[in-house]
C-alpha cells in the first residue's frame, strides 16, 4: 500500500483469497482421514465397552454361582444395548453409545448369551459392530466356547 491510500487494492485481496483457498484444499484431505480415524476409534470403544460388560456379567455368574440365559437387546434404533436374563426380562444393564461419545455405532446381529456357574458359556457366538460412516470396517466382539474367553478384533 502506498502512503496516503486507504484499503486494500483488488490484486491484495485476490492473493489474499487465493492463499486462503490453496491452505483450504491442502487439510481437506487431512479432515477425511482424521474423520476416519475417530469413527473407527468410536468403534473400537464400543467393542471394548461390549467386552467388558460380558466379562463383568461372566464374573458376576461365577462369583453369585448361579447359571442362566442372557439375552442382549438392541436399542430400537441400534444406537446401545441392554443385557437382560429370565422371563419377563428383567434388565441387568444398559448402555448407550452415545452417552459414550460412540453415536453412529450400530449391531448387526444379537446374541443369546449363557453361562454355567464355572463361568464357561453354555451359548457361544459372534456380536458384530459397524459404523454409519464406515462401510468396509467391523468390530467382532466374541464369546468363544468352552474357555469362554471374549475377544475384540476387526473384521
Amino acid at each position: 500500500m502506498k502512503k496516503g491510500q486507504r484499503g486494500f487494492i483488488q490484486l491484495e485481496l485476490l492473493c489474499a483469497a487465493a492463499l486462503l483457498s490453496y491452505c483450504a484444499a491442502q487439510l481437506l484431505p487431512c479432515l477425511q482421514v482424521w474423520k476416519s480415524y475417530h469413527h473407527k476409534t468410536q468403534l473400537q470403544i464400543a467393542a471394548g465397552m461390549l467386552a467388558e460388560d460380558l466379562r463383568s456379567l461372566q464374573s458376576q455368574v461365577m462369583f453369585h454361582h448361579c447359571s442362566s440365559q442372557f439375552r442382549l437387546i438392541p436399542f430400537s434404533n441400534s444406537s446401545g444395548y441392554s443385557i437382560a436374563y429370565g422371563n419377563p426380562a428383567t434388565v441387568l444393564l444398559s448402555r448407550s453409545f452415545a452417552q459414550h461419545h460412540c453415536a453412529g455405532v450400530y449391531f448387526t446381529n444379537t446374541l443369546r448369551l449363557g453361562f454355567a456357574s464355572s463361568g464357561s458359556p453354555s451359548s457361544t457366538g459372534t456380536l458384530v459392530l459397524s459404523h454409519q460412516e464406515l462401510q468396509d470396517k467391523t468390530m467382532s466382539v466374541e464369546l468363544q466356547p468352552v474357555t469362554g474367553r471374549v475377544l475384540v478384533y476387526e473384521s
